[in-house]
């Protein structure tokens, strides 16, 4: 190769070095932004990937990083890339950035059967007592994608600011639809990596016979010390 083609093979390598990261935020940013618009023209869709579901257990996720000043448009492309459509308080000149968003999640079925006790008295296959109750709120940092057959949080974190703890319960009025939520605000107190699951359990990882009632998964997002994750899970029955 020649001296003339081994500069223009430079130059060609610089400009895809600048180039394919902002093609990547500007194609996110705009799928976001055409997203966006659809849902705030529809009611049947909102902020996330679960607002179209029929599931009627869901949960929000909201994620603060008081560290940065500027939202961070490569996650949020790469985020777009995975389908989840993360919406920001602010994108220039933040005094920290949150991120927003409504994620799918399922029901377990140890999570039906575990309804199933508590309405009718009886179980298939779980272990429950009368005083059980839905309302621990656990994250993960497990890339496993939830499935129906799961009995437990796996991964959950048992230390620091992220571990896995009651959640403030909030019970709806009785109609033809009951919605009530469970919610609570993690701070964290170190760097958890990779936080990628939450799951809604019966209690904490020290109990003796946990039921893991619905799971859900967002991001990954690396939490920092400061850092909060607000979770609140919604369960309406028609």
């Amino acid at each position: 190769m020649s001296a003339e083609d081994n500069r223009k093979s430079s130059r060609l390598r610089r400009v895809l070095t600048v180039l394919v990261p902002l093609l990547l935020i500007v194609g996110g940013t705009v799928g976001y932004l055409t997203y966006a618009g659809h849902a705030f023209s529809s009611p049947a869709f909102g902020s996330g990937t679960n607002a179209a579901s029929q599931v009627k257990v869901e949960f929000s996720v909201t994620v603060h990083h008081q560290e940065q000043n500027t939202a961070d448009f490569l996650w949020l492309a790469q985020m777009a890339l995975r389908g989840q459509f993360w919406s920001a308080s602010c994108y220039f000149f933040c005094n920290g950035v949150s991120y927003s968003l409504d994620p799918t999640s399922l029901i377990t079925n140890n999570g039906h059967d575990f309804e199933q006790f508590k309405i009718f008295g009886t179980a298939g296959t779980i272990t429950s007592v009368s005083t059980d109750v839905a309302t621990v709120i656990g994250l993960s940092s497990s890339a496993t994608a939830p499935a129906a057959t799961d009995t437990a949080c796996a991964g959950i974190i048992t230390s620091g600011g992220l571990t896995d703890v009651a959640g403030t319960e909030t019970a709806g009025a009785a109609g033809t639809t009951v919605t009530t939520t469970i919610a609570n605000t993690f701070t964290a107190a170190e760097t958890d990596t990779a936080v990628q699951l939450s799951c809604l359990l019966t209690e904490t990882h020290t109990g003796a016979h946990i039921i893991d009632y619905a799971e859900g998964t967002f991001g990954p997002d690396t939490l920092v010390s400061g850092n909060t994750l607000a979770i609140t899970w919604t369960i309406a029955r028609t």
